[in-house]
């Protein structure tokens, strides 16, 4: 650029322009069900991006000790990784949040298509509207607490169930969450509630209910990486406890977040009430 600037000083585009130009963004579908993401960014843009998944990058616990303090397993997810699910993390805000544009007057809502036996398997795949495939385990994850409606079909290709929003917690259901957990209930997490998915400890799709004894905050990475560590989660008093796996605790002693206790346990204002998923 300096080097057309010498050569054709008259001929040139002012910097901010020139930035303005060059902008672009392009994401491309891959065979295997990723996505490749490309692109230049004007400074402004790109600053507002860094500031975004900055904090949501940062390193979270992955193994809490006793005292919900992390002992030595910390965030095994590499910075780009981390950045990824930083990512992932706005989306799913901005989904949940209802404050997109419509799209053919259909709000913006990602729907799956399913087959009725690979749902109930939890095998194969779900397929979305441009072709995107998502393995069912995953699907029925992000079913529990996005706009991410599945489409379940017969083998005939007649649509049995079209999952119904309703599963996701109402508004001041989730004002309720987040006066009582304040953030991701597991253990040594400090994310804000701003940033947590309503998690249904006994899974919606498994006939667990939206009620506040079936549902806590959690953020989107322990959301998505606690039941396949072996990690379990159910409703004492009105206060999510959370039981480690067999391999990290032999008495699997129940833990609770430092946040919870000190708002709720000090004060002995919980209902009594459990509900442990299965």
């Amino acid at each position: 650029v300096k080097l057309v600037d010498v050569l054709d000083p008259d001929g040139t585009l002012a910097a901010d322009r020139l930035a303005q130009d060059r902008r672009h963004l392009q994401l491309t579908a891959n065979r295997d069900g990723t996505y490749t993401l490309t692109g230049r960014l004007t400074g402004t843009t790109g600053a507002a991006l860094q500031a975004t998944l900055s904090p949501l990058a940062k390193p979270r616990p992955d193994t809490p000790g006793h005292d919900s303090a992390v002992h030595g397993h910390e965030d095994g997810r590499t910075y780009g990784q981390r950045l990824h699910d930083a990512l992932d993390e706005v989306c799913g805000r901005l989904l949940r949040s209802g404050g997109l544009p419509d799209s053919g007057g259909t709000p913006a809502t990602v729907i799956v298509t399913i087959s009725a036996e690979d749902l109930t398997a939890r095998t194969g795949t779900g397929e979305t509207s441009d072709g995107t495939l998502i393995p069912a385990a995953r699907l029925l994850e992000l079913a529990n607490e996005a706009e991410i409606l599945p489409a379940v079909l017969t083998a005939p290709g007649e649509c049995l169930l079209l999952g119904r929003s309703r599963r996701i917690a109402s508004r001041h259901q989730t004002y309720a969450l987040i006066a009582r957990d304040g953030g991701c209930s597991f253990p040594g997490c400090t994310h804000p509630p701003e940033w947590c998915d309503r998690h249904h400890i006994r899974e919606w799709v498994d006939g667990g209910t939206t009620d506040l004894d079936n549902l806590t905050l959690l953020c989107r990475y322990h959301h998505t990486r606690f039941a396949s560590r072996g990690w379990t989660c159910h409703i004492t008093n009105g206060i999510p406890e959370w039981t480690p796996p067999h391999w990290h605790d032999k008495q699997q002693q129940p833990l609770i977040n430092n946040r919870i206790r000190r708002k709720h346990l000090n004060n002995h204002t919980a209902p009594a009430t459990t509900v442990r998923r299965q």
